[in-house]
């Protein structure tokens, strides 16, 4: 639902109104555009979850459109003419991109792909710190460890331990996918 409360009181009173409808749940929200917006460019929108960005993007373009026009005609320049030569500049990149796939993500599926890159790294840090602690103990028990102390210092070892259990789980990682 669309209103204009311009004619129906005094700013403040606007305010409020569209403030109780928004918690109120008659509308998702609005917008408030100033007399200043054609110069400054600037628009807010208030609403009780302000976190669809698909919304507000869709006005932003759309309230971008509105101001452009109106500083087109400031300027003398004719904005029909202006959008007629944007509308063939569009529809070339339009069909440039039809000739491939088109496929627009989604926030479940961007999420989703980070879950599991998260996750699998998290499984990849833990699975490997696991490996490194066990041998590390397994070495000190066994006395394995002064041997190979005589041989290269405590900084060489540990480097290589990392290294080589790192190299580890991303193998590990790449054979999974």
């Amino acid at each position: 639902m669309i209103r204009n409360l311009r004619e129906e009181g005094t700013l403040d009173e606007q305010r409020a109104r569209a403030v109780k409808m928004v918690t109120e749940k008659k509308v998702e929200g609005y917008f408030y555009i100033p007399a200043s917006a054609y110069d400054s460019g600037k628009v807010e929108y208030r609403a009780e979850n302000v976190g669809n960005f698909r919304v507000g993007e869709r006005f932003a373009r759309t309230i971008e459109e509105v101001i452009v026009e109106h500083r087109l005609k400031g300027q003398g320049l004719n904005p029909e003419l202006v959008r007629e030569l944007m509308k063939r500049h569009r529809r070339q990149v339009d069909q440039g991109e039809r000739a491939g796939e088109e496929k627009e993500s989604g926030f479940l599926e961007t999420f989703f792909s980070a879950y599991i890159v998260i996750m699998m790294l998290m499984f990849l840090v833990l699975t490997s710190g696991q490996l490194l602690i066990r041998s590390v103990v397994e070495e000190k028990s066994n006395r394995v460890i002064e041997v190979l102390l005589s041989s290269c210092s405590a900084r060489d070892l540990m480097v290589g331990k990392i290294l080589g259990l790192s190299g580890l789980g991303i193998l590990q990682m790449v054979i999974w996918e």
